[in-house]
C-alpha cells in the first residue's frame, strides 16, 4: 500500500499527515507564520520532513487561493502574509526537500478527497464547498479535478450575488464569499450593528434571539442557498458536499439545503440533487492533497 504525505495550509494552522488507502494514518499541526512567505515555506517543509520516509511515494500541499497546480504557482492566497503572491511553491519546496512536491487549491483537495474516499465516491460529477473564514469550491468530473486554463476554475466564492455589496477578501464587492462564509457573516453583522463579533459569539447571539444576529444568519443562509443552487445549475452534479469550519453551525447550512430545492431551475430534474455534509471532516484537506499528488 503506497504512503503519501498531505499538507493542508490554513490561515491559523498548517496540518500534515501520512495517508494510506484514502485514510489518514497519522497527523500533526503547527501554527501558520504571520511574518512572510519565506517563513511559511520553511514551516511547510519542516512539517513534511516530520513524516518523510523512503516508503512515501508522493507529497501534496493544499492551499487556499488562486493556485495553478500544473505550473506549481500560488498567485494569491488571502489567508497568508501579504508577500505570499506569485510564489513558485512547488519549486521552492522541491529545493528545500530535494523531492517533487505537488500543490493544489485546498477546496479542490477537499472535493477530490470526498469524491475519491468520502461521501461522493459513487458520483461521476462531484462538487464541494468549503465554508470557513472564506468560501472555496471544487469540482471533480470523471475522477479528475476541474482546473480550467489557469487552474482557477470553480471560484464560486468570487461570483457576484449582491450588486455593490460587501467588500470581499479579493478586493471586489458583493461576492458569494462576502456573505456565505464565517468572515462574511461577521462583516455583515458589523455593518448592521457597528459591533465586532466572531462566529462563536454570532451563533450564541442567534440562539439567544438577538434581532441583528437572526437577520444576519437568515440573509447569509439565503445567499449560501443561492450559491449552491447556482453550482447545481452549472454542473448538474451527482452530489454537493459541504465542509469547512462552519459545518459546526448547522443553523447556517441546514436551512440553506432546504431552500436550494426552491431555487434550482428545472426542478423536476435538479431539486433532488443531494446536498450533504462532509464524511471525512477536518481530515479531508490532508487526504485530498495526498491523493491529488499521486495523480
Amino acid at each position: 500500500m503506497p504512503y503519501r504525505i498531505g499538507v493542508d495550509v490554513g490561515a491559523t494552522k498548517i496540518a500534515a499527515g501520512i495517508v494510506a488507502g484514502g485514510r489518514l494514518v497519522k497527523s500533526a499541526k503547527v501554527a501558520t507564520p504571520k511574518t512572510n512567505r519565506r517563513d511559511v515555506i520553511a514551516t511547510i517543509a519542516k512539517l513534511i520532513r516530520v513524516f518523510d520516509h523512503p516508503k512515501v511515494t508522493a507529497v501534496g500541499v493544499g492551499i487556499a487561493g488562486a493556485v495553478d497546480a500544473g505550473r506549481g504557482i500560488v498567485y494569491a492566497s488571502p489567508n497568508l502574509p501579504k508577500d505570499f503572491r506569485d510564489v513558485k511553491l512547488a519549486a521552492a519546496l522541491h529545493r528545500e526537500l530535494n523531492r517533487p512536491v505537488a500543490i493544489e487549491n485546498d477546496a479542490k483537495c477537499f472535493t477530490f478527497a470526498e469524491a475519491t474516499a468520502g461521501v461522493g465516491r459513487q458520483g461521476k460529477t462531484v462538487v464541494g464547498f468549503t465554508i470557513g473564514s472564506g468560501l472555496g469550491f471544487g469540482a471533480v468530473v470523471e475522477g479528475k479535478i476541474l482546473h480550467g486554463r489557469n487552474g482557477i476554475a470553480g471560484e464560486f466564492g468570487h461570483t457576484t450575488v449582491v450588486e455593490h455589496g460587501l467588500r470581499c477578501s479579493c478586493g471586489q464587492a458583493g461576492h458569494l464569499e462576502s456573505y456565505a462564509s464565517g468572515g462574511g457573516m461577521c462583516r455583515f453583522y458589523h455593518q448592521l450593528t457597528g459591533r465586532t463579533v466572531d462566529t462563536f459569539e454570532l451563533e450564541r447571539l442567534y440562539q439567544e434571539g438577538e434581532i441583528a444576529a437572526r437577520r444576519t444568519l437568515t440573509f447569509c443562509t439565503e445567499i449560501l442557498a443561492l450559491g449552491i443552487a447556482n453550482a447545481i445549475a452549472a454542473f448538474n452534479p451527482d452530489i454537493v458536499i459541504l465542509g469547512g469550519g462552519m459545518i459546526r453551525v448547522p443553523v447556517f447550512w441546514r436551512p440553506a439545503i432546504a431552500q436550494v430545492k426552491k431555487l434550482v431551475p428545472y426542478p423536476a430534474q435538479l431539486k433532488d440533487t443531494p446536498v450533504v455534509k462532509t464524511k471525512l471532516g477536518d481530515s479531508a484537506g490532508i487526504i485530498g492533497a495526498a491523493l491529488a499528488a499521486a495523480r
